[in-house]
């Protein structure tokens, strides 16, 4: 095996072993994006019960959706603990180890503000005129009352923030042709008590 050979082998091997690493910096990033984006809506994340599949992916393709300054610190951790172990002169040195540590830890607390600012970039977005949540249309089925003039349908209009485990979660849903522009800021609605629901993606 040549010498070069036995050099590219040996940076994969290490890519490899750091691939642990990055999955918890890219599930921090998603995780993290996903917190303050909900929250500033008013939901708790946990609520949601988001998979972790998820959450990695939104980790990721921040870096295609506003989040573009995260690609320095990807590259980061990826030449920083690389360049220390291929460099003899370094790799021989703790204070180097040591120092390039420190670097990974400051880069997790770097991901962590950036990824909370691309989530509240997004959430105010999604919250104005510009938003990009899909529009729902929906019926409300009557409720039972003892009077039947009290138990008639209502059509409403609003946005989709998210819909779980059979909840849809609503942002500013307010009744089809009403001449007031009040607006509820999140609804919450389970499946079964909507009818006719019409869902329409930007």
């Amino acid at each position: 095996m040549s010498e070069g050979e036995s050099s590219s082998r040996g940076v994969i091997g290490k890519l490899t072993q750091l691939f642990a690493l990055y999955l918890i910096y890219v599930f921090l990033s998603g995780w993290t994006f996903f917190d303050y984006y909900f929250r500033e809506f008013g939901v708790d994340p946990r609520w949601l019960d988001l998979p972790s599949q998820e959450v990695l992916v939104k980790g990721f393709t921040i870096l295609f959706t506003g989040g573009y300054w995260l690609w320095a610190i990807y590259i980061v951790m990826i030449i920083g603990p690389i360049a220390v172990d291929e460099l003899p002169t370094l790799h021989r040195h703790v204070p180097v180890r040591i120092t390039v540590a420190s670097i990974l830890f400051s880069v997790l607390v770097c991901l962590y503000f950036a990824s909370r600012s691309a989530g509240i970039a997004a959430a105010t977005i999604d919250k104005g005129p510009s938003t990009r949540l899909p529009l729902i249309i929906f019926t409300r089925k009557s409720i039972s009352s003892a009077s039947p003039a009290d138990s008639s349908t209502r059509d409403f209009t609003g946005h989709v923030l998210a819909f779980r485990n059979g909840i849809y979660y609503l942002h500013k849903v307010s009744t089809v042709g009403s001449q007031s522009h009040e607006t509820i800021a999140l609804s919450v609605f389970r499946i079964e008590d909507l009818t006719d629901v019409q869902i329409v993606e930007h």
